[in-house]
């Protein structure tokens, strides 16, 4: 960092489009400088160059809620992911057009344009997405690159949650999975392109024959980390961080702690979800404990086993964050947290609880 950088709170990143409370204006100073996410070297928000064409965001002041540790030291950003948009996204996919890319491509945009221009607007710097939602080709959101480009413009980073679901990296059928890793690749590539450098990966998806993985649960363990090795070396020799996601209870597999252990081995970082661990009988501190400084991110939503596949607000539900929260500030975590609620209010709930907390401000 240069000389004139001036040294500000760690920022709480919300992305939808709904205004959040209570925000406190943070004023950067003149030739304040950041590093962007994706090799974008510096920024200036004083209408200066500080980068690209089209990269630099003139007269910028960012209005935020700032995250503090207990003792005021944590290096966090609070951050919160694309999951916001669950119930648009349901939509886009119940309708006819769903499956035809051409339909499907502007109706997404226009979801993703709305998550931006609400950060944008009310000067939130970091947002993770999922390109696509799983269901556009990165060969089809490649060509509308450029648009991508201009929305995720203002952001000091986005994170990439790699495709899910159907493009299942894990799947025992050989010509499946190679077609899977071959998409998630494109994907990498897309947003190489974007400038984006943080990815977010489940390790496989294996609820659609639960009882079949099972039984080659072996085989199936020694796909998936192949699969996941493969992945990222990809993103490694491209000079790009890739972090694998602990799974839901409807996936038989990899649910606990010591499931990730091999690929912390292995060098890769690890996002604990609070909701999945929760739902799935374990408790999200003991992913803290266990794998420590090999976590990059957490993924903040509370849980009820009640209601297993809903990711709550924090405090409202039997994950524990606050003891999540604690122990990463005992560790000395350096990384992201990211709320993964599924609406707005959920949003504005778990802003309320963590300020309550001490942990915003």
């Amino acid at each position: 960092m240069t000389s004139n950088t001036v040294a500000t709170p760690h920022p709480v990143c919300i992305a939808n489009p709904q205004r959040i409370r209570g925000s406190r204006e943070e004023s950067q100073s003149p030739g304040a400088q950041h590093p962007w996410a994706g090799g974008r070297d510096q920024t200036t928000f004083d209408g200066g160059s500080g980068g690209e064409a089209g990269y630099t965001c003139d007269h910028v002041w960012y209005t935020s809620l700032y995250m503090i540790g207990h003792n005021d030291k944590s290096d966090w950003t609070f951050g919160v992911a694309s999951s916001l948009l669950a119930a648009e996204v349901r939509g886009l996919a119940g309708s006819p057009s769903a499956i035809d890319e051409e339909q499907s491509l502007p109706a997404y945009l226009g979801l993703l344009e709305g998550f931006c221009g609400f950060a944008r607007d009310n000067g939130f710097e970091i947002i993770e997405v999922e390109l696509g939602f799983s269901l556009i080709s990165a060969d089809r959101l490649m060509e509308r690159a450029a648009e991508l480009k201009r929305l995720f413009s203002p952001f000091r980073m986005v994170i990439s949650h790699l495709p899910l679901g159907e493009i299942n990296i894990s799947a025992l059928h050989p010509a499946v999975r190679e077609a899977a890793i071959a998409e998630t690749k494109r994907h990498i590539d897309l947003c190489r392109e974007l400038e984006i450098s943080a990815f977010v990966m489940h390790p496989g998806s294996f609820a659609a024959m639960p009882d079949r993985y099972a039984i080659l649960e072996s085989q199936t363990r020694a796909v998936a980390y192949a699969s996941v090795i493969e992945i990222n070396g990809y993103c490694a020799a491209r000079g790009m961080e890739l972090s694998i996601e602990n799974l839901h209870c409807n996936e038989p597999l990899f649910n606990r702690p010591e499931e990730m252990e091999p690929f912390a081995r292995a060098g890769l970082g690890i996002v604990l979800d609070t909701a999945h661990a929760a739902v799935c009988g374990v408790r999200p501190v003991e992913f803290v404990r266990r794998l420590g400084a090999h976590i990059t991110e957490v993924h903040l939503s509370d849980a009820v086993t009640s209601d297993p596949l809903a990711h709550r607000p924090v405090g409202s539900g039997e994950a524990d964050c606050l003891d999540v929260l604690k122990e990463l500030e005992a560790i000395g975590f350096r990384g992201r947290v990211v709320l993964e609620v599924e609406s707005r209010e959920d949003v504005l709930q778990s802003v309320d609880f963590l300020r309550a907390n001490g942990y915003l401000r």
